[in-house]
């Protein structure tokens, strides 16, 4: 039977002059794309994609971390000239407000979403801020800002009637204790009015004092406060300290310059110091050593 062979850049192929079979003319068709489909041309490469990290790190001079962090919020940023559009108009307003690079830098991580946010709501949040008594340009701008830009109005009205409930305060001395420590009204109600409490009832704290140094309303009352203060109650019991030492510079340290500075001196003249301490916090409260 007479053959002809085909040759396209691919092994020959034989064809009979006689119709061919069904099964065969179905592996003879398969064989042709097989073919065709290796020798046809690429495709135009997929085009690049647009990262949000790259961004954050080339035009808002955030450090690689920081660029990781604040990425997770800004997936919405689909472009380079998307946010463009979106963050510097923003960034160009707080920079006339008095932010550094480095606090606009710090804003983006504390509080991404607030710099992506159409300008009328960066502009409100600023008005906010200024309003509870925190001057544009100052040291504790950046986390008025980012305070105002998370919580409504609506709350922070209610955090303050209960500052003033709580503690007694004036207007005036809500002002000064937001002044110092802004985020103060991201705390939730119940460790506002808990914290206040034990610093005016347990600790016998003033309501001019716990405003000057308002953080303290901030700090975990189990795990910080309550401990701490039971350190401070021994040693002064036993003459080994002050009897007006300041009890913020007690609980303000971290936990090591806690240790070093108020348990590990003492640990030979007080037996049970640091046993004591850490049953504390963990919510075992021993009193008297």
């Amino acid at each position: 039977m007479p053959l002809i062979f085909f040759s396209a850049a691919a092994p020959l192929v034989a064809v009979s002059l006689l119709p061919l079979p069904t099964h065969c003319c179905l592996r003879l068709t398969a064989t042709r794309a097989a073919a065709t489909s290796t020798t046809a041309t690429p495709g135009p490469a997929p085009a690049s994609t647009f990262a949000v990290e790259d961004y954050l790190i080339a035009s808002c001079h955030l450090t690689p971390p920081q660029a990781l962090k604040a990425s997770k919020s800004l997936a919405h940023l689909k472009s380079a000239s998307n946010a463009d559009a979106v963050v510097e108009p923003n960034v160009a307003f707080l920079r006339k407000c008095g932010l550094s690079a480095v606090d606009i830098a710090k804003l983006l991580v504390a509080a991404p979403r607030l710099v992506t946010m159409p300008p009328e709501y960066v502009q409100d949040a600023v008005r906010r801020a200024t309003q509870l008594g925190v001057a544009p340009g100052s040291q504790m701008f950046r986390h008025a800002l980012s305070t105002a830009g998370c919580i409504g109005q609506e709350k922070v009205d209610s955090k303050v009637a209960v500052l003033k409930e709580t503690l007694g305060w004036s207007q005036e001395e809500v002002s000064l204790a937001i002044s110092k420590a802004p985020r103060i009204l991201v705390a939730s109600e119940e460790r506002l009015r808990r914290n206040a409490e034990f610093l005016l009832n347990e600790v016998g704290l003033p309501p001019q004092y716990i405003a000057r140094r308002s953080v303290l309303l901030m700090y975990s009352l189990e795990r910080r406060i309550v401990p701490r203060h039971l350190v401070l109650m021994v040693l002064k019991e036993k003459g080994l300290v002050e009897q007006d030492r300041c009890f913020f510079n007690v609980v303000a340290p971290t936990e090591e310059k806690f240790l070093e500075k108020f348990v590990a001196p003492y640990e030979e003249s007080i037996p049970g110091l640091a046993d004591a301490y850490e049953s504390a916090c963990m919510g075992k409260v021993t009193r008297g050593l």
